[in-house]
Parts: structure tokens; C-alpha cells; sequence
């Protein structure tokens, strides 16, 4: 057995998680009519959170739906424009068990089509309903196999564009998804019910029709022949006339295209994911070395980016990203180090008090002190850069992860000033620079995070992680994470990253999904 098919017969037998069979509970205890209504071929998978959850619910209980959905604990999410469409919601929920995402897709309508418009609405809803199935295994009702093998071959011939539908331009084979479906869905489906219900729906051209697909597999000619079957049909269907409906079609498409060609050549992020209709959160991790922030960051924006939009940040002078006008100073450090030692770079300086009395440098020093002028004024750049871009960010409803975050407390830091040994130097223009750095830190704290997760580890267990320093040293590290302040409008949470990474992501995730 293969490692696919493996994973595929251990979905089969596991469980739905918590949250999927609590909201099943529900909606059951409420009297909600639904059905999961397409791709049930993977319904185990589906109820494991590995895809989306297409539900069906009748229109008449919405009230009563928003109700199971909250005490569920799912949260509606808004899809960007183009992919938004009349009749239909999408909620994420958290199992808290597994920490696992999942998506539910409800549809109070049946909307279905071509891609970046699904120009049709099949008027079945209350159809589909009264001849729903109950489902053993995953105790979720489930569309009838007849109904759905019906949905399905419309769906894929709806999609078709038009040059297809005429026999020009290569279509390419069937999508290998829509194929397996109809597999799996023909073994289950009843050929004189089929019959019946295609011959009530679609007309005997239709039904006809639909039996000639159903003695070969379909293909995109013969999809093609289907649509032209039913053309009368499906024009009862149409959400917008044909030539309004391409024209929509077009400029979705040509909108989706054109924003990733600008989004490459800008640099600038496209929104294609879920944005938070309640607004956006900025969420900074603070940790000393060896507490595994950077891995949690990049765990945590990986799970949420699997629907949400995320913003990743990186505040600190590591392995993160660079500005273009921080590269060449850094080239020259590079550079001074082949020939000498290094010029220490200011955040390396932090065994310095901060009103040190600094002696005047001799005239082979100035150019280490307008080197470190030129690295204080690109760090505050890049820094402020980052925070315009997290505050954008969490306007438009996306979630913002900071390693680290700007403060002005405490000094000689990565994510603090880097320019306080000069606060009583002899030169007043090394004295007005470092003032001017400390209060452009001070504005910067003024943008808030709404979640602040400090990883707290302690001195042994970070010495043995990170294997560098004493464990003096990576003792400052740790007592600093605890002393770096944030304003009451942040919420602060303390997450001991002395655990495994499994149970720490967990407690992140939990913690996170309070926030959205």
C-alpha cells in the first residue's frame, strides 16, 4: 500500500475531529435541514480538516444557522471581491484539540459556473434537501448519489468557455478530480433514478444525453454536446446575459491577472486569501534565543495561510529580509571585516550602560561613527516601512506576524534603539542622533499590537538549544523578554516555550484564534 493510500484509509477511519461533530450535533439539535452537498468522494477528508466542508442549509433557517455557527465557535470570514458571490458564506473554525483549521463553505443558494464568475443558479436547493442521505461513518447528511452525479456533470460542462462549447480550441483533458468523483459517484447512483430525476431537471434531450456519458467516461466534446443539450435549459439559470456575462467573466479574470503582474513587479502583496471582516490583528512574538520564535512564526503563518492572508515581519537584524538601503552597509561591514576587526554593529553593544560618558574618537574612528549613523537611520527606516506595511495590513482585515516588535525600552537591542551609547557623548551631533533615534522609537511604539505571545525559555534549556553564549548572557537574554512593556491596549500572553513544539504551537494557535 502506498503512503497515499495509506493516509487515505486511515481518513476513512478516523473520526471527525471535535469541532466538525460538534457543529453536526447542532444542527441536528436544531433542526437545521443541510446536507453536505458536493465532493463527498472525500467527505472523510473533509471532516478531518484537510479540505473544505461544502454544506447546504435551507435559506429559511438562517437565523437559526448563524446561531449553531456561533456557538460552534466558527467565524465568518470575507472573501476578496472577486471571489465573493451572492448566497454563499465562508467560516473558519478551530478543533482545539489538534489545533487544525477548517473551512466551511455554506451555500444557501446552488451557484455554480465558470470560473471567476458562476453565472448559474439551480433552483434544486429545496430538491436536494428533501432527498438528502444520512451518512454512517461521518454522521453528516449527505447529498443523494444521483442528485450529486447530476450537480457534477453540470458543473464541469458549465465551466466550459465558449470557444470550447463550439468545438474550437483545445480544452485539454478532464480535470483527473472531476473524473474520480464521477467514478466513485457512478458505483453509487441508481441508473433509473438518475434517468428520472435528469429526464424531471434537464428534458429528455438532456437526459438523453446524460446517458451517453454515463456508458463512456466523459470527455470535453462530449461535455460540450451535453451543454448544447441543455442550452434552453440552463438559459432559465443565467444569473446575467450571455455578452454581460463574458464581459463580467473577463474583467474578473483580467483583474486577477493583472494584480499578481503588479504584485511582482511592485513587490507588494496581493490579496487572494480570506481578509477578517471584524479587522485585522497585528501579533508580535518576543523570545530569547533558543525559545524557537522564529520556527513558531513561520509554523503559525503557514497554518493560517492555508485560508487567511498573513503578513509576515521580521523587525530584528538576523536571517530576515534586508532593505535595499541597509545591503551596501552591510557589504562594507563585510568588506572592513576581511581587512580588520569588524565594526561592531550597534545592537552588539548592549554591555554598555546606556549615559555612558563616551571619549572623543580620533580621526581614524569617524568613519566607524558615520558608519553606525548611516545603520541607526536605514534600521529606523526599514523598521517604520514595516510597521506602515502592518498597519495597512490590519486595516484591511489580514493578520500581521512581527518577530519582534519596535521598543524604546530597552536599549542596545535588535528591535530597540541602536544609538544610546551616545546619549552623553562629547560630540553634540552624536548626543542630537541619538535622541532623535530614542524618540523616533518612542512613535513607533504609539502603533500598538493587538496580540503580544512572549515565548519565555529558561537559561539551561536555551543554552542547549542554541549552544552559543554563556549562561550568564542567554540569562540577560530571557530577563529581557520579561521586562519589555507593552501598552494596555495590547494584550499580553505568556507562553512557556520550555515544552515540546507541538504542545507550544498549540498553545499559540489557541491563543490566536481568540484574537481573530
Amino acid at each position: 500500500m502506498t503512503t497515499l493510500q495509506l493516509e487515505a484509509a486511515t481518513a476513512r477511519t478516523s473520526p471527525p475531529l471535535g469541532v466538525v461533530a460538534e457543529l453536526t450535533r447542532r444542527l441536528h439539535e436544531a433542526g437545521v435541514s443541510y446536507c453536505h452537498w458536493k465532493s463527498n468522494e472525500h467527505l472523510h477528508a473533509a471532516v478531518q480538516g484537510e479540505t473544505d466542508l461544502d454544506l447546504l442549509v435551507d435559506r429559511q433557517a438562517a437565523l437559526h444557522v448563524g446561531r449553531v455557527l456561533a456557538e460552534a465557535g466558527c467565524k465568518r470570514m470575507a472573501p476578496v471581491p472577486a471571489r465573493a458571490y451572492v448566497g454563499i458564506e465562508d467560516y473558519l473554525a478551530l478543533d482545539h484539540a489538534t489545533g487544525r483549521l477548517v473551512h466551511l463553505h455554506l451555500h444557501y443558494r446552488l451557484i455554480i459556473g465558470e470560473k471567476f464568475l458562476k453565472g448559474y443558479r439551480l433552483p434544486w436547493e429545496d430538491r436536494m434537501l428533501a432527498r438528502r442521505q444520512l451518512d454512517r461513518d461521518t454522521g453528516m447528511y449527505v447529498t443523494a448519489p444521483e442528485m450529486e452525479l447530476l450537480v457534477l456533470v453540470l458543473r464541469a460542462a458549465l465551466k466550459l468557455r465558449r470557444r470550447e462549447t463550439i468545438g474550437f480550441g483545445g480544452a485539454g483533458p478532464v480535470d483527473s478530480d472531476f473524473l474520480r468523483e464521477f467514478r466513485w459517484l457512478s458505483g453509487r447512483a441508481h441508473p433509473a433514478e438518475l434517468h428520472a430525476e435528469a429526464t424531471e431537471l434537464l428534458g429528455r434531450p438532456g437526459a438523453e444525453m446524460l446517458a451517453a456519458l454515463m456508458r463512456a467516461e466523459p470527455d470535453p466534446a462530449s461535455l460540450a454536446r451535453f451543454r448544447r443539450a441543455i442550452a434552453g435549459v440552463a438559459g432559465v439559470w443565467r444569473t446575467y446575459p450571455a455578452v454581460e456575462a463574458t464581459r463580467r467573466r473577463w474583467l474578473r479574470e483580467w483583474s486577477a491577472r493583472s494584480s499578481r503582474l503588479w504584485s511582482r513587479i511592485s513587490g507588494r502583496r496581493q490579496v487572494t486569501r480570506f481578509q477578517n471582516p471584524r479587522g485585522g490583528v497585528i501579533i508580535a512574538f518576543l523570545g530569547a534565543d533558543g525559545s524557537g520564535k522564529s520556527t513558531v512564526t513561520k509554523a503559525i503563518a503557514s497554518w493560517l495561510s492555508w485560508r487567511m492572508e498573513v503578513v509576515p515581519l521580521y523587525f530584528g537584524f538576523g536571517d530576515g529580509p534586508v532593505s535595499w538601503v541597509r545591503r551596501p552597509l552591510q557589504g562594507l561591514k563585510s568588506l572592513y571585516s576581511r581587512r580588520s576587526r569588524p565594526p561592531a554593529a550597534p545592537h552588539q553593544r548592549s554591555h554598555e550602560a546606556p549615559g555612558q560618558e563616551r571619549s572623543t574618537p580620533s580621526v581614524r574612528e569617524i568613519p566607524k561613527a558615520l558608519w553606525r549613523v548611516l545603520w541607526g537611520w536605514s534600521v529606523v527606516r526599514e523598521k517604520r516601512s514595516r510597521l506602515r506595511q502592518a498597519q495597512r495590513g490590519r486595516n484591511l482585515g489580514l493578520v500581521v506576524i512581527c518577530d519582534r516588535y519596535p521598543q524604546a525600552q530597552i536599549m542596545g537591542l535588535g528591535d530597540g534603539p541602536v544609538l544610546s551609547h551616545w546619549e552623553r557623548h562629547s560630540w553634540p551631533w552624536l548626543r542630537a542622533l541619538s535622541r532623535w533615534e530614542l524618540e523616533a522609537y518612542r512613535r513607533m511604539e504609539t502603533l500598538v499590537p493587538d496580540l503580544v505571545i512572549k515565548l519565555h525559555v529558561s537559561p539551561e534549556v536555551s543554552a542547549g538549544r542554541k549552544q552559543d553564549g554563556s549562561l550568564d548572557a542567554l540569562a540577560r537574554r530571557v530577563e529581557v523578554v520579561h521586562r519589555v512593556q507593552f501598552s494596555g491596549a495590547a494584550r499580553v500572553t505568556q507562553v512557556d516555550a520550555n515544552q515540546p513544539l507541538e504542545q507550544v504551537l498549540l498553545e499559540v494557535r489557541r491563543t490566536i484564534w481568540e484574537a481573530l
